[in-house]
């Protein structure tokens, strides 16, 4: 046996042994998937009359820590940590828009409730801004917490009727994804609520100033 025909054979076998050590290193990583969530309509009770006007909801703004596609979560130290395999199916603005019109669609509270890519002049416009919309951490304690800044107001000449900034937590009892949206969810409809018996509450807030 030549020397040039063993060393041929030792290579075949070590490029084979390699290659078996690269399949089994790459089937020991998982990839992990991303869990993608999305927000269903806020719960409202059912109107027993409906407002006589046409509401707009225009798209909610997000501070500026909300700007991404990734649920958060904030510690008592103002740290704030991605988690990073659970993300939102859509922007946060778009998603927490939607949930509110949909509630008010559901609950009939108004003549006819429409957004910003409607053309059907409206008399009320509701905006907002989400200020806080993720998991709180303070020691030991765990909540889903939600802060939304809201503003009614006319939309011919855009007269504040009612402004409004509010706050709202749910305990989490546990750590995934799916119990941290449910908690931000109920604390949206949370902040919704008191804002809407705010303006129940207060007188001409849910007049029409430029009929």
């Amino acid at each position: 046996m030549s020397f040039d025909s063993d060393l041929r054979r030792g290579f075949s076998r070590a490029l084979v042994g390699t290659s078996l050590l690269a399949i089994a290193s790459c089937s020991a990583v998982s990839i992990v998937e991303t869990v993608r969530y999305t927000l269903p309509p806020v719960e409202l009770e059912r109107a027993t009359h409906r407002i006589p006007y046409v509401l707009r909801i225009s798209d909610f703004e997000v501070a500026p820590h909300l700007e991404t596609e990734h649920l958060l979560t904030q510690f008592e130290d103002a740290r704030i940590v991605v988690r990073s395999s659970e993300a939102w199916s859509a922007p946060l603005g778009s998603l927490v828009t939607n949930s509110i019109l949909a509630g008010l669609l559901e609950s009939e509270r108004f003549r006819a409730v429409v957004d910003d890519h409607e053309a059907a002049r409206a008399q009320l416009v509701l905006r907002g801004r989400v200020e806080d919309f993720e998991e709180w951490r303070d020691g030991g304690t765990r909540q889903a917490a939600v802060t939304v800044g809201f503003v009614l107001s006319g939309e011919d000449r855009g007269e504040i009727l009612l402004q409004k900034r509010v706050e709202a937590k749910v305990p989490l009892q546990r750590e995934d994804g799916a119990t941290l949206v449910h908690g931000l969810h109920r604390a949206l409809g949370d902040a919704f609520r008191i804002f809407l018996s705010s303006a129940e509450e207060s007188a001409g807030a849910w007049s029409a100033p430029d009929r």
